[in-house]
């Protein structure tokens, strides 16, 4: 199913050149002599160290005086308002020279104020960069970019009356005529923020179709002046292509859509080569292309709104290929079941060939150059993320940093432009930190963390735990470890993932590191029915819900008890979606294994799921029938594994948490739920709170957990510490004295 990856250097194994450079070009300092959980990338952010050569002995000695400071500095665990503050460096991007780094920073905790700020550094000194941070006061600023080396593009979105009537919103399962919609629209202004101008801000796009005003299919790296963006008319309402001044905002329209059309897609010259329309009765997406040289659009695939919704549809437009009639897409290999990058031919209308494709697992996502749309690297993982960057040389240069920071790190290069490379480095117990590397020089320079506050956090190491289902098939999970555990066995959460078919990644996981944090083991159990490790696996669980899905659950957690890494009489469960409604059925499967379960907009009722889909999206259908079932021919196994049908066989404390405007699972699930445990007389708590359903709202998000932590405290505390040690000045070296009985005829009185 998966596989180990090897290390690609030796132990021991004091430097790395890259084949075909001069010896001593490209040297690092030994991989063992800076420990692989980056205590020296610690040091750099905590001593402000701005710059660093990759030079052998000076590195190394560097390195070990700076882990030695970083030793001596207090650290504790991190707390909830650590883990989920905003992010100090956010969207970095060089722009297209390479000269210029711009990123959104947002207010951290303890400073004053509360508008993000966008930064602009002039890297034309690497040592000493001028840097401009623009005020962003009053703006709700969603993305922000580089149209060229002197106009910067920004996302805002706001709040728009509708002028001419009503839009229709739909929420809850209901039409609702509004008056006011939410709209996004791009701002082009100058590096150092004069000179706005509101991008396709003309009458004629001023209507309810035109929500999101903020895509760009195209940077045209050869035209400075202009962008292409989509957009409708107020009059045909059809979706066009525009050719935008970001100078002027002056626009002119380049090519023409149709109603139905939903997006465009370009090759490297700036030309329209496919785009997606909704059929007739928008039950599915056809896809349309053409020739680079050609006019005529022919429909070459169609398939439905749910398997558009998931990675694995066919000839999804993932980048530009080198050839002007080419792109590149997402495809299953019919060879090996899984999906990877293929190039597709718009004159051929076929498949050609295979970019990178792996035999065991799916690729997780391909990294795209937002000037020239050509992929950077795939990133694709078994049991930890892993990239493959097609240039060779940029290859070895990546090599090489690998053994610099550490092979538990990941290094992906978000960027190359004008010799620098924008480097993002993370782990299981570093969030995303980011750097510049010097192609010419071999030198790296730190830009910074993402989140500053966990520099002197001591967090949670993570470690890849293989066990075995009851049936021989050979699965993982990850286990992240609590910093302390006080000298006793750690109690248990179990955090199954949502989907089914998503997986958890060997990264850093901000829930996972807060329960850690509290004293508890974390197990991330990868069943069956996981996406990313081929078509077979994740079609395993189908029809599996609350069965051999929660089998493969039980048998991790089963294995980690046995194996005596965490106490036996303290286990929770605990899920979001397809993990919130496995939480629930847990205790119902598994009477003697849990002694709580918390469910997070989980589901309850399997009927209810596939009935409102029903009602709602004929094209969800197909999936939802085959991936959960049918309400009539399966309708004894989905009362089974409905736990808010057999509420009544819970034995636990249950915590169920929901936000009113989830449009994935409603609402109406938990309530089902809370409503069938009182009726069982259970001990049930819920908590509604106004979010959806991916808490997109980090302060939400906060409360919510706030809420798991204390229900955890209640029902499996952790080891309390020891008392702290007597104080040196407080210790007695003199024999201990006898106490001397005093005589019943004696009396004392106060003098």
């Amino acid at each position: 199913m998966s596989r180990m990856g090897r290390s690609s250097h030796r132990q021991g194994e004091s430097r790395v050149k890259p084949h075909g450079r001069r010896a001593g070009q490209f040297v690092l300092a030994s991989r063992s002599a800076i420990a692989s959980n980056s205590p020296v990338t610690r040091a750099i952010w905590r001593r402000g160290v701005f710059r660093i050569l990759l030079a052998g002995l000076g590195l190394l000695c560097a390195g070990l005086a700076h882990a030695a400071q970083d030793r001596a500095m207090p650290v504790s665990p991190p707390t909830l308002a650590d883990l989920f503050a905003p992010p100090a460096i956010d969207q970095p991007q060089l722009s297209p020279s390479g000269r210029y780094l711009l990123y959104l920073r947002q207010p951290q905790p303890g400073e004053s104020g509360d508008a993000r700020q966008l930064v602009v550094s002039d890297l034309a000194d690497p040592d000493a960069p001028a840097t401009l941070a623009i005020p962003l006061d009053g703006l709700d600023v969603r993305w922000a970019g580089w149209a060229n080396d002197e106009r910067i593009l920004i996302s805002v979105a706001y709040i728009a009356r509708v002028e001419d009537g009503f839009a229709i919103e739909f929420r809850d399962g209901m039409i609702y005529l509004v008056d006011r919609i939410e709209r996004t629209q791009v701002i082009a202004l100058d590096r150092d923020g004069s000179n706005p101008v509101q991008l396709l801000a003309q009458s004629r796009f001023d209507t309810t179709l035109n929500a999101n005003l903020d895509q760009i299919t195209d940077f045209l790296p050869g035209d400075r002046e202009h962008i292409l963006m989509p957009a409708r008319s107020r009059r045909a309402g059809t979706l066009d292509l525009y050719r935008v001044n970001v100078y002027t905002g002056d626009v002119r329209r380049a090519e023409a859509g149709r109603s139905r059309t939903l997006a465009w897609f370009t090759n490297r010259r700036g030309d329209a080569v496919m785009r997606l329309d909704a059929s007739a009765r928008f039950g599915s997406i056809d896809v349309l292309v053409r020739a680079a040289d050609g006019h005529l659009w022919r429909n070459v695939e169609r398939f439905s709104l749910s398997q558009f919704g998931q990675l694995q549809n066919e000839y999804e437009w993932v980048a530009r290929a080198e050839a002007f009639d080419e792109a590149l897409v997402y495809a299953r290999s019919p060879q090996t079941g899984t999906m990877g990058l293929f190039r597709y031919s718009f004159g051929l209308e076929d498949l050609v060939g295979p970019v990178f494709v792996d035999r065991d697992v799916d690729i997780a996502a391909v990294h795209v150059d937002p000037f020239s749309m050509r992929p950077l690297y795939v990133r694709y993982e078994d049991t930890r993320p892993r990239i493959h960057v097609e240039d060779g040389e940029l290859a070895r240069h990546l090599s090489g940093l690998q053994a610099f920071f550490g092979e538990d790190m990941l290094i992906e290069p978000l960027q190359v432009a004008g010799g620098r490379v924008l480097l993002n480095v993370s782990s299981p117990e570093q969030p995303s930190a980011f750097y510049l590397y010097r192609l010419a020089e071999s030198a790296v320079t730190p830009i910074g963390p993402a989140l500053p506050q966990l520099v002197r956090r001591d967090l949670a190491a993570v470690e890849i735990y293989p066990y075995t289902a009851r049936d021989g098939t050979a699965l993982f999970g990850y286990l992240t470890v609590p910093v302390e555990s006080h000298g006793a066995l750690p109690p248990l959460v179990v955090l199954p993932h949502g989907g089914p078919e998503r997986r958890d990644s060997y990264g850093f996981d901000p829930v996972a590191q807060l329960l850690a944090a509290e004293g508890y083991m974390v197990f991330q159990p990868q069943f069956r029915g996981s996406y990313g490790f081929g078509e077979a696996f994740a079609q395993a669980g189908y029809a599996e819900w609350g069965g051999r899905i929660q089998d493969d659950i039980t048998d991790g957690v089963r294995a980690v008890l046995a194996d005596s890494l965490a106490d036996r009489d303290k286990v929770c469960i605990f899920g979001f979606s397809f993990g919130g409604y496995s939480a629930l059925m847990g205790p119902i499967r598994e009477t003697d294994l849990y002694r709580c379960a918390i469910s997070a907009a989980g589901v309850s009722d399997l009927f209810a799921l596939v009935t409102e889909a029903e009602a709602e999206n004929e094209a969800a259908l197909d999936y939802l029938h085959r991936a959960v079932g049918h309400p009539e021919r399966d309708a004894q196994r989905l009362a089974a594994h409905s736990p808010a049908l057999r509420a009544g066989e819970i034995g636990v404390p249950v915590l169920l948490l929901h936000g009113r405007e989830d449009r994935v699972v409603a609402y109406a699930q938990s309530e089902a739920m809370e409503a069938a445990l009182l009726a069982a007389g259970k001990d049930v708590t819920f908590i509604a709170n106004a979010g959806g359903h991916h808490f997109e709202d980090r302060d939400l998000f906060a409360t919510m957990l706030f809420h798991v932590t204390g229900f955890l405290r209640r029902h499996i505390p952790p080891p309390e510490p020891p008392p702290p040690p007597r104080p040196w000045w407080m210790e007695d070296d003199e024999p201990e004295r006898e106490d001397v009985p005093i005589p019943r005829d004696v009396i004392l009185t106060p003098q």
